[in-house]
């Protein structure tokens, strides 16, 4: 079960637990390794994802199981199981985090997060805004910040999935499904 710890930020020196890889191998299987990964770099397992998403959490404070289902499946589903941190199909310039959320959305993140370090990047273009923001932590953070509280995966995709869910509606159920039992979401 992934929890967001009672401190503001977790402890970095406990490694994820077996039952916390786990649950999110039974969410997104494929993502038990980056060997076959298309971008080795921007790939993540379970195990190293854990602890970023349980920082994310505790940063957002997302404390009830049926909302930390509903942000993995959604990053489970953006991201191709963890493979992805940037867009790569069609590939748009500032797309990207584990969310996968637009380079407006991510020019915001990185203001609220790096301020300092915005309008040089920005002068560069929205892939290197989007470096701002790519560190595991703000990453898999992303969804949280985004939306800020859940009401509802139903509300969320209605309006909020910007690709639009249609098409999509019955991959998108599976992460749901399986992050609620993950989770143990009736």
């Amino acid at each position: 079960m992934l929890t967001a710890p009672t401190t503001a930020h977790p402890r970095r020196d406990r490694p994820p637990t077996r039952a916390q890889i786990a649950a999110l191998l039974s969410i997104a299987p494929s993502f038990a390794s980056c060997t076959t990964a298309q971008i080795p770099a921007e790939c993540r397992t379970a195990a190293q994802a854990v602890l970023p998403l349980i920082h994310g959490f505790a940063t957002y404070a997302i404390t009830f199981p049926a909302e930390q289902a509903a942000y993995i499946a959604l990053m489970a589903f953006e991201s191709g199981d963890f493979a992805f941190n940037t867009n790569q199909f069609p590939g748009i310039p500032g797309q990207g985090t584990r969310n996968m959320q637009s380079a407006a959305s991510n020019l915001e993140y990185a203001t609220e997060l790096h301020a300092a370090k915005v309008d040089a990047a920005r002068a560069v273009g929205p892939a290197k805004v989007l470096e701002l923001v790519l560190g595991d932590d703000e990453s898999f953070a992303s969804a949280m910040w985004f939306e800020g509280s859940m009401e509802g995966w139903d509300a969320y995709l209605r309006d909020y999935v910007c690709v639009g869910a249609g098409a999509d509606r019955a991959l998108r159920d599976g992460y749901w499904v399986r992050a609620k039992k993950a989770l143990g979401v009736s």
